[in-house]
């Protein structure tokens, strides 16, 4: 009985937090109660469990076992690392770097702490510290041939796109034997970032395909239908599925007349908060991800459609029929618009965003406070903010702003919101999927890029081969977003000449 009884304690405390963090997905707001007793929990406990409630996406009760374990054990660097990776995955740089800080000041020969630290300073936009912090981990402990991935990466932040990709590939012949199957379509994800942000289509495509490795199952979809990648479906039920983000689905929504020519029938599947506005736009079936899929005989992703139709920057299709919102739509909120400006003397409207998405992993380095950009737009026009959700910050700046006009959760979904943007007569955004709508409308839109951009953008030209109407605003300096805004406020001028 003494033999089995500690497994039978751990079996114990490992059912009790499965209860928990049952109770929590529940009910966020138990995790007072549910945190209450930590006090009695060893390091290790409180490490390992917080680790566990990680896997299962319980990151606020995950994080009060590392503050419990940062507090009760000040002197173990590892618990500060593990606190410092969550305030860095809820993007609170200055709380994450002050605890990769102390567990280096605690341990200088952890490898983890530098590693952490400079994940950190790349997307904080310090890509040469974080190669110092990379190297240094390398020199702590050389069998680490991952920690070339992540100089590669952060290359790749400075703009030193040949320096990321010969990385990449010594990160591929130190690992010669040691990378598993995930690690190959790592790289190739990886390089084909670099090969399409300089233009190689061709290459770039090829190697964009092992995303479906290389980020799990986040978005693979497991069809037992095969890939279409161009072959004669004129006989043929496709099913096209959107995969990521929504302006990945309105970047590539032009390719879908194109595959509607070609087969006999096509069913495109997308997430619910666009299916109304591209159900408005096309003529083939658009259903809701939710919705059971009907039969069909061969299927594709939208981001592999520009391989597929072997895309090269001369071939990019254009948008034949610029989008827009049914007429119900856009005339309920012409109607709201003009409440807002009433019979003021005639303005332009200009509509902007300055965030995207807080979970999307290059946040900090694409998003502006709403205060930055403001102060460098106009006075003598109607400014609305395009937004749907705001930050905290955000949404303060905005009720000590009054003459800034929003809608908030007035936006139901992406028809309302382009129904706004009809009637704005400029849109000057981040890099978001707002980009993208108001760019596949033809609206005017000035894009603010950082200065390593996603890869859509191409490099050194201020126009774009996949929007005729945009023209892009780059940083010259790595964080630099008031040189950017100093020239949008300058083309401002011009504009409302």
């Amino acid at each position: 009985m003494l033999a089995i009884a500690p497994a039978f304690s751990e079996a114990s405390t490992h059912l009790k937090y499965a209860q928990d963090a049952f109770a929590l997905s529940k009910n966020t707001n138990n995790a007072d109660a549910i945190t209450s007793d930590l006090s009695t929990q060893t390091l290790h406990s409180l490490l390992a469990h917080g680790e566990k409630l990680e896997h299962l996406n319980l990151n606020k009760l995950a994080r009060a076992h590392y503050e419990e374990a940062v507090q009760r054990f000040p002197t173990a660097a590892k618990a500060h690392i593990k606190l410092g990776m969550m305030c860095k995955l809820e993007n609170q740089a200055k709380e994450a770097l002050a605890c990769f800080d102390t567990a280096i000041a605690l341990n200088e020969n952890s490898a983890l702490a530098y590693q952490k630290r400079g994940e950190l300073f790349t997307r904080i936009n310090r890509a040469d510290d974080a190669i110092l912090d990379y190297e240094k981990a390398l020199s702590i402990d050389g069998n680490l041939y991952q920690y070339y991935f992540a100089v590669a990466f952060a290359y790749r932040s400075l703009g030193r796109l040949d320096d990321a990709l010969e990385y990449y590939r010594l990160w591929g012949r130190l690992g010669a034997g040691k990378r598993n199957k995930q690690d190959q379509a790592i790289a190739d994800f990886s390089e084909s970032m670099i090969w399409l942000l300089k233009g190689h289509y061709q290459l770039g495509w090829q190697l964009y395909e092992g995303r479906w490795i290389a980020v799990s199952s986040k978005h693979f979809r497991n069809f037992k239908q095969p890939l279409w990648l161009g072959e004669d479906i004129s006989d043929k039920h496709i099913l096209l599925h959107a995969e990521q983000g929504f302006g990945d689905t309105l970047q590539m929504f032009r390719y879908v007349e194109f595959v509607a020519s070609r087969a006999a029938r096509v069913t495109l599947e997308v997430n619910g908060p666009i299916q109304r506005l591209l159900k408005n736009n096309t003529s083939v079936e658009v259903i809701n991800k939710e919705n059971a899929l009907p039969d069909f005989d061969v299927q594709c992703p939208l981001m592999s459609l520009p391989l597929a139709f072997k895309t090269t920057i001369e071939t990019i299709p254009t948008i034949k029929k610029s989008f827009k919102a049914d007429k119900e739509t856009e005339v309920i909120w012409a109607q709201k618009v003009q409440q807002k400006i009433g019979v003021s003397p005639q303005k332009r409207n200009i509509g902007f965003v300055a965030t995207g998405n807080m979970k999307h992993s290059n946040d900090l380095a694409r998003s502006l406070s709403f205060e930055q950009v403001v102060k460098f737009l106009p006075q003598n026009a109607n400014l609305f903010c395009l937004q749907k959700e705001f930050r905290p910050d955000n949404a303060k700046f905005l009720d000590r702003n009054k003459h800034i006009h929003y809608f908030g959760k007035q936006l139901g979904d992406f028809a309302d919101t382009a129904a706004l943007i009809a009637c704005m007569d400029l849109v000057i955004t981040v890099d978001t999927s707002v980009a993208h709508l108001a760019a596949s409308m033809g609206k005017p839109t000035w894009i603010m890029l950082p200065f390593a951009p996603d890869f859509r953008w191409l490099l050194d030209r201020n126009d774009s081969p996949w929007y005729p109407s945009v023209k892009l605003y780059r940083q010259t300096k790595l964080g630099d977003w008031d040189e950017v805004l100093q020239r949008i406020e300058a083309d401002l001028t011009h504009f409302l000449a």
